[in-house]
């Protein structure tokens, strides 16, 4: 699955950030689509929960996914919290990375086609499976993909 020219994918985090921030550098970034990659789509700042979030979205011209197939599960957030993210990262390659690879490619073909955005929780990507998750999918297009984190 090799471009013919370089890929950009997106990553952003919204621990710390308002709505109003994030769509500001979603924008600022000319982003199309967010793909909602929380294995839950929900949370307890209630517009970043799935339904209100898809709806403040649209109205601003960027659609909305959820891909909650390539979230992390709560039993493998529940063992990251001995803070080993490389125990995290194998499990998560195991039972995301490699079970769902078919979504994982689909994934890809999207991130061709849009100026696509990974939305999760974390602020920080290297504390993140969007990290793992964006490097497989790079991975997919044939590494010619820069993955920038926001």
């Amino acid at each position: 699955m090799r471009p013919s020219q370089s890929v950009r994918l997106y990553t952003i985090g919204y621990q710390g950030r308002s709505l109003e921030e994030v769509i500001g550098v979603l924008q600022q970034t000319r982003i199309d689509t967010v793909i909602d990659v929380r294995a839950i789509p929900v949370s307890r700042r209630a517009m970043f929960s799935k339904a209100i979030l898809s709806k403040v979205l649209s109205s601003k011209g960027i659609r909305y996914m959820s891909v909650p197939d390539l979230g992390a599960a709560k039993r493998l957030r529940e063992s990251y919290g001995n803070g080993d993210f490389a125990d995290f990262a194998r499990e998560y390659g195991r039972a995301v990375l490699v079970s769902r690879h078919d979504k994982v490619l689909q994934l890809a073909q999207i991130v061709l086609s849009r100026q696509a955005c990974l939305l999760c929780y974390e602020a920080r990507p290297e504390n993140c499976h969007r990290s793992l998750l964006s490097a497989a999918v790079a991975k997919c297009i044939g590494g010619d993909a820069d993955v920038i984190h926001l």
